[in-house]
């Protein structure tokens, strides 16, 4: 069990050793992805791809961090 699911707690270490908040964003993203990938579902897969797939564009980014702005994360 602790195998199948260790990659969550590769992807907690990845967050927790990442001090930009846009950067943590992008491995949350990542374990939603992996996370999704482990459901029977496709909807889900598809969904958290096409979310992941903006984050990490240049827009995707300004809007990320201006949300981070609005809630006074720096």
């Amino acid at each position: 069990l602790l195998q199948t699911w260790s990659p969550l707690l590769q992807y907690g270490q990845k967050f927790l050793g990442t001090p930009d908040p846009y950067e943590k964003g992008l491995v949350v993203a990542e374990a939603a992805e992996w996370l999704a990938s482990k459901t029977d579902a496709t909807v889900d897969d598809e969904l958290v791809q096409h979310l992941a797939d903006v984050a990490k564009t240049d827009e995707g980014e300004r809007l990320i961090r201006f949300c981070l702005g609005l809630a006074g994360v720096k």
